[in-house]
């Protein structure tokens, strides 16, 4: 038992690239948040009579700091729809989907033990007709 080795987690090539898009994706929202949080301060310091601010009742340095994290979260709640989460279910739909259909396909009837293809992973469908060519 002290011998195995731990199982290796198999991700597909375009999971991984989807992944990566993703991280993109989210960095240039926290990214968009933060300049936006910047220019809501810049307004409120130079151009705006902070009178919110004083109705608000902010007398330290503290109440503004909690001020502008809140404003940071706003703009990132706000473009939340950046975010594609559609996109994710729906690659997970098609997959599902193209499993079924593999399933289904007589042309991969076993005669000979009379089985149809058994689809155990969905993300089989991603993996087939990519060739890894050797030049060697």
């Amino acid at each position: 038992m002290m011998n195995s080795l731990n199982a290796r987690t198999k991700v597909s090539k375009v999971f991984k690239q989807m992944n990566r898009y993703l991280m993109a994706i989210i960095l240039v929202q926290i990214f968009i948040s933060l300049i936006l949080t910047i220019f809501n301060f810049i307004s409120n310091t130079f151009f705006i009579n902070n009178e919110f601010l004083v109705i608000k009742g902010f007398n330290t340095t503290i109440d503004e700091f909690f001020y502008y994290i809140k404003t940071f979260f706003s703009w990132v709640i706000t473009l939340t729809n950046i975010v594609p989460i559609s996109l994710l279910v729906t690659i997970e739909m098609i997959k599902f989907c193209q499993a079924y259909f593999i399933s289904w396909d007589y042309k991969i009837y076993d005669k000979n033990n009379k089985r149809t293809a058994i689809v155990q992973s969905s993300g089989l469908n991603e993996e087939l007709g990519q060739v890894k060519v050797n030049m060697n």
